[in-house]
């Protein structure tokens, strides 16, 4: 089946640019001038992964970005298109649940590798939501387990009292690193290094914007962290617990 990438950019240029390169990957790529138009195509030809250029719908975007992951519940991978160097698009763009930020002018072949390694990471359709409470089969010798959080990294895949939780592939890996090491005091630069492309993640607050996140999704009380410990002047610690229900 052909994947298909949905680019929302009002400067069809930018598209073209970058068609042939999808084409010839075995892509398929699809064109929004807006993020309505992009939200309706969205719905109409589920897109494998989209990509939003941050300059042509500046302020729409990050309400684009809220309606699709807080509203629509969709968690298609997600790449913010920015020729702006500006930390606040990047941190605010992470926290609205983009997978990737992409600093311009787009290389085409750079592009295309970025996409193919965010689909190889997630490997699998992700279900949608509704069926939360999934049973699931997994050699439990491969599960991290610690309290009421069972990790499943062949699948990536997190469940709270067995149910699903949604994480960006970069969540997710933040995740999972920390759960590795849980006891161990773990610096904002080593999960920085974890997440990705030292050219793009380059601000250790964004590590914040990551933990900040996956507390709101994992942590019983998150004005007072049962999982993520914040170690000063360090960064965080996954601390171990007991299976907490049964």
């Amino acid at each position: 089946m052909t994947q298909k990438v949905l680019i929302i950019n009002s400067d069809p240029f930018i598209t073209s640019h970058i068609n042939d390169c999808f084409r010839v990957a075995g892509f398929q790529l699809f064109h929004a001038n807006d993020t309505e138009e992009g939200l309706q195509l969205i719905k109409a030809e589920e897109p494998t992964v989209i990509l939003l250029d941050l300059d042509c719908t500046r302020y729409l975007a990050f309400d684009f970005c809220r309606t699709l992951r807080m509203k629509d519940e969709n968690w298609t991978p997600l790449i913010l298109l920015s020729a702006e160097d500006e930390e606040f698009d990047l941190v605010l763009g992470l926290e609205l649940g983009a997978d990737d930020f992409i600093r311009k002018p787009i290389r085409p072949k750079e592009l295309v590798a970025r996409v193919k390694s965010i689909l190889r990471r997630q490997h699998i359709v992700w279900p949608k939501r509704n069926s939360d409470k999934t049973s699931f089969v997994e050699n439990k010798d491969d599960l991290i387990i610690n309290g009421d959080i069972t990790i499943m990294p062949s699948n990536y895949t997190v469940y709270v009292k067995d149910v699903r939780v949604e994480l960006t592939m970069k969540e997710f890996e933040v995740l999972l690193y920390l759960s590795k090491k849980k006891g161990t005091p773990i610096s904002r630069e080593e999960l920085l290094s974890v997440v990705g492309d030292d050219r793009l993640l380059v601000e250790p607050r964004v590590i914040d914007v990551f933990i900040s996140r996956i507390r709101e999704k994992i942590e019983p009380c998150r004005s007072k962290p049962t999982y993520i410990k914040t170690v000063r002047s360090i960064g965080y610690m996954m601390r171990e617990q007991q299976i907490l229900t049964m």
